[in-house]
This record gives C-alpha cells, structure tokens and sequence, in this order.
C-alpha cells in the first residue's frame, strides 16, 4: 500500500487529540517507508512537515535524540552529536526552532511553547522524579509511536527506576559537553543500568496487551502509515501494573536474572565500580 503526505497528516489527525498539549514522537522508517509515493530521501522531512501542521505552534513537540555512546565516547554536542534514535529524530534537530536538551545520554529535541521546561529539567537521573520523562506524567503528555512498535518506546526504563527494579543499579558516565564547538565543560549523565555480566532479555508485549484491553492505546486507519498513540500517565499506569507481582515479568531470561539477583551479581557489579562512577540518594559519592 502506498501512502502521502496527506495520508500522514490524516492518520497524525486521528492520534492526536485537540486537548494534548504536549506531544512525544518515537519514530522509524524501516517498517513502512518504502510505501511512500515520492523520494524515499525526502519522506523524513515530509513526516516532520506533517508533526509541525498537526502540532502547530500552539503545543509543544518532542522526539528523543539519545545517544547510547556517550559511555564510550564520552564527548556531547548538542548541535553537532548525531541523535541515535532514527533520521526523522536526527533531522528534527536541524529543524528551524528546535532545541535539543543537553542531557548527554537521553536528550530530546523539543519545539514549542514550553521549549524552556524542557530544557530546564535538572536530570539528576535519566528516568528519575526530575527527567524529561517524569515531566511527561506531569504535562499528560500525549505518546505516538510511528512506524515502531510499543516495545521500542523507551518510557518503560521510567517505572524500572520508580520501582527500583533488582536487577539494575546507579551507574554515573562522566565526558565533555560542547555546545557547537564551544570551550569543553565536564558533564555527567547517571543512569540507572542493566547488568553486564547477565544482560536482561526483555519482551513488553504484556503491557501493550494490557493498554489496549484498557482501551488506552488509539491508532490510526490503515492508510499504509502505521500510527498509534497513548498518554504518557496511561502507559507509566499499564507498566508499574503489570510489574506489581513480578518485577522480573518483562524478562524472556527472568529466572537466570532472578538467580543472579539472588547470589549476589548486582552487589559484584556496584562493589566494581569506580569512586567517580558511584551514586548514592541523588549525589554521587
């Protein structure tokens, strides 16, 4: 099935409801792009001048522009740091207006309004009580997820630190910010991480199962633009629900975890880490 521009406006039209204020955007490309009826290389942009008229300039929009290798390089520019999560969220950085966060491992580029909240979130935690995520409870922020499936909507990381799942610890990455190439300053990101010597194998389906149960996720006409939505407090709701009798009920492996929480392994893991990369009740130590 091939798709428009149009297509895209009508289906973003059905997901986004005119009381959302705030609207977050997850995206990719690789399930439908090949349905649209113009030049693959223009279709980022094209999707972006859908958001941007749905949206307007009255609400305030945002895509996550993560960059999972700051661990490793250990270097952030907000203006010149490729975003991670997909070319849509890469080109919306680039768009007239946007402001990307200066959190290094879990930035957002936001356009709008209420660009400044954003931006002054002080992220002590990547997903604690003062992220960007927990701000999205705040706002009844409105999710979409276009093109990917719920699973790879990184929210369910937020009711992991609420609830202190066992199998993960505090873990703080230290590097350089540079804003496009200005003077270097030190800068941090702390975040709550899975093991490395027993990775957790993770399956979500159960709490998408339980969200459209509810009634809570909405989706778009086939039109060949695959589009769905939820608010942000609905999916946060579905998540600590689902993990109320087994926090280990997201995992494929959940008793190899399970066995390795028991003995010992995350205490081996928070016993090996470094002075600097230690964090205790919001400072580090």
């Amino acid at each position: 099935m091939t798709f428009s521009l149009d297509d895209i406006k009508a289906a973003l039209r059905e997901v986004i409801h005119a009381q959302d204020e705030v609207i977050l955007v997850y995206s990719g490309l690789f399930q439908f792009g090949s349905g649209f009826d113009g030049p693959l290389s223009r279709l980022p942009d094209q999707l972006l001048d859908a958001m941007d008229e749905i949206v307007g300039p009255e609400r305030t929009l945002l895509l996550p522009t993560h960059t999972g290798s700051f661990p490793r390089t250990r270097a952030y520019d907000p203006v010149r740091t490729k975003a991670e999560t997909g070319v849509v969220a890469d080109a919306f950085c680039r768009r007239p207006g946007a402001v990307r966060t200066l959190c290094p491992m879990d930035s957002y580029a936001v356009k709008g309004p209420r660009v400044d909240e954003v931006v002054g979130r002080p992220v002590s935690t990547l997903w604690g009580d003062d992220s960007v995520m927990a701000w999205l409870e705040e706002v009844d922020a409105r999710i979409c997820v276009i093109g990917v499936p719920w699973k790879y909507c990184g929210y369910h990381h937020r009711v992991e630190e609420v609830l202190q799942i066992p199998f993960r610890y505090y873990k703080t990455f230290h590097g350089t910010l540079t804003v496009n190439g200005m003077v270097p300053r030190p800068v941090q990101s702390t975040a709550y991480v899975r093991s490395l010597e027993l990775p957790p194998i993770y399956h979500t389906d159960g709490t998408t199962d339980l969200l459209r149960q509810r009634g809570q996720i909405h989706s778009a006409a086939d039109r060949g633009v695959p589009i769905e939505s939820a608010r942000a407090i609905d999916i946060l709701t579905a998540c600590v629900d689902s993990l109320a009798e087994d926090p280990y009920g997201w995992l494929v492996n959940r008793d190899a975890v399970r066995r390795w929480v028991e003995d010992g392994g995350r205490q081996r893991e928070e016993a090996g880490l470094s002075l600097e990369q230690r964090y205790r009740r919001g400072r580090q130590e």
